[in-house]
């Protein structure tokens, strides 16, 4: 059972370059695991995670780059920010709008984002995301009658 009324933090900086997105999502899953998050919930950090860090990877390169992970986990909720030092993007503060060619089978990444998370924020021009999820624990994860 994880953690709930206690913080814990994670803080990493990684190179902006092929490989670091795995090792840097990996680290936050064992992150999320240690605080309380398994099976579905945990699987859906992951694909979130591993959405924003694609999108830093790939969008937010620049010469001699990087790529900073911050997690927090507090009173029940996990909030994870992800920056890059890359130039942002237009529309960052109103993502919703931002137009998808129907016949792309590339694109969808904010909105996994936004279905497997608790809420998605993008601060700073769009060079950083902040994801957050509430952990639900399942009837089994309760404490039993008699352990309390």
């Amino acid at each position: 059972m994880g953690i709930s009324s206690s913080m814990l933090l994670h803080q990493a900086m990684y190179p902006n370059v092929e490989g670091s997105a795995s090792i840097a999502r990996g680290a936050i899953v064992a992150f999320a695991r240690a605080a309380g998050f398994a099976g579905a919930q945990l699987q859906d950090l992951e694909l979130a995670v591993g959405e924003a860090l694609a999108n830093a990877v790939e969008h937010g390169r620049s010469d001699n780059g990087s790529i900073s992970v911050g997690a927090r986990f507090e009173f029940g909720k996990m909030t994870i920010e992800i920056s890059d030092s890359g130039g942002g993007f237009a529309g960052w503060n109103n993502v919703e709008s931002l137009p998808r060619k129907a016949e792309s089978i590339r694109g969808f990444g904010l909105r996994i984002m936004h279905e497997t998370t608790d809420g998605v924020q993008f601060l700073d021009g769009g060079r950083r995301v902040r994801l957050t999820k509430k952990l639900v624990l399942e009837r089994s994860d309760a404490p039993k009658q008699e352990e309390l």
